[in-house]
């Protein structure tokens, strides 16, 4: 079945029986407006003032759809009105309540989108989407506890207490993790990411299954998750994405008149370990700059306890991993471990030495948003080569 495409221009009719789906005394968002105005303006027999009213919420929801909401006001259709609720044991449960506006055109994409969502998360899921899903659920366990159950066999509920309120927001919302999202797409500036990396970047995200399991030769077992690649050491897009990290920070320090080259000969005098890349000038206290980036993988097993706890803490150990491999570098250089992570997170150090390049850039080019297209470049050469780590 093809999927439903949520863009398409929503008809009239569309939106009045949208409008209809809305249960009664619905409660409104930010702007006051409950789905009953809408319901009683748009309930009897078509007039003239009716008929306008469907087609400006056509028009508006067909926006809202497309991303074209301006960004000064988007605070009002995508908030939401916050209540507190007393718990029996004394805390308190927040009820956030989100725009009518924002819930119509939400309610239009769940529709078109529904049946194909069912059954990508059948039987796995039953709760949501699935007609009669829960009670389906209900008379199956039941059936099992009276009837089909022998000796050997035993029923696990799992039950994760008030678990959304204990998600870390800052791992989810990481200032650094969605910059590519405001990238420009354009293939002249280097910004445009094709197709199957959007497909796989937000698919990561979202735990969407992204291929067929198989065997990676590095001989470990991929899911249809397919997070291996992201760290296994024949992942195909580490070499090309360290490079591509390298050279936009080097450009980035040239735009600041900053000259620097990149893997640098004669730091290491024992051996021939070679650092990312060195300024030709003094960066700090008259010593030049030398940098090695390494990326992580956000979800790897290795970093999955401290990635859910903090976003950046894989980032915060691959930079104290490169200061030991490098402790031997010696006094005559400022050195700084570039850690991130394939969602996003930057280490501390990456975001003291990217903030720092930014202000200097701004500086020089009298341009204020160079941080922000720095930002995005570096988050988008991250992206970029996340699909070919997936092939592996």
């Amino acid at each position: 079945m093809a999927t439903p495409d949520p863009k398409i221009p929503c008809p009239v009719e569309e939106i009045l029986a949208a409008v209809k789906r809305f249960p009664n005394g619905s409660a409104g968002g930010v702007d006051g407006l409950r789905p009953q105005h809408l319901k009683d303006m748009l309930s009897g027999a078509p007039n003239g003032a009716t008929v306008a009213l469907a087609e400006a919420l056509a028009e508006l929801i067909t926006l809202m759809h497309l991303g074209r909401i301006p960004d000064a006001v988007c605070g009002v259709p995508y908030g939401a009105t916050l209540t507190a609720l007393k718990k029996e044991d004394g805390g308190l449960r927040p009820i956030a309540v989100g725009d009518t506006l924002r819930r119509l055109a939400g309610k239009i994409v769940v529709k078109r989108g529904g049946r194909v969502m069912e059954e990508q998360v059948r039987p796995e899921q039953v709760g949501c989407g699935t007609r009669g899903g829960a009670e389906a659920a209900v008379h199956a366990v039941r059936c099992f506890l009276e009837e089909g159950r022998d000796e050997s066999q035993v029923l696990l509920k799992l039950d994760f207490k008030n678990a959304f309120n204990t998600i870390h927001r800052d791992v989810l919302l990481h200032k650094n993790s969605v910059s590519w999202l405001h990238a420009l797409p354009s293939s002249s500036l280097g910004n445009l990411l094709d197709n199957n990396a959007l497909r796989i970047s937000i698919g990561l995200r979202l735990g969407a299954k992204l291929c067929r399991p198989h065997v990676c030769r590095c001989g470990a077992s991929v899911d249809e998750f397919c997070q291996h690649g992201l760290s296994c050491k024949f992942s195909g897009g580490r070499h090309s994405r360290h490079s591509a990290l390298n050279e936009s920070l080097k450009r980035a320090l040239t735009t600041a008149r900053i000259p620097a080259v990149l893997e640098p000969s004669g730091i290491f005098r024992k051996d021939k370990r070679r650092l990312d890349g060195m300024t030709q000038v003094p960066w700090k206290n008259g010593k030049e700059l030398v940098w090695d980036v390494t990326v992580v993988d956000t979800q790897a097993l290795a970093n999955f306890a401290m990635s859910t706890a903090k976003a950046g803490s894989a980032a915060d150990a691959a930079k104290k991993r490169k200061i030991t491999k490098y402790e031997d570098i010696g006094s005559e250089f400022e050195f700084c471990p570039v850690g991130l992570e394939t969602l996003g997170p930057w280490g501390p150090s990456a975001t003291a030495l990217f903030e720092a390049v930014g202000r200097k850039m701004a500086e020089v080019t009298g341009e204020p948003r160079s941080f922000q297209f720095f930002k995005q470049r570096v988050s988008i050469d991250i992206q970029r080569d996340v699909k070919k780590g997936k092939s592996v």
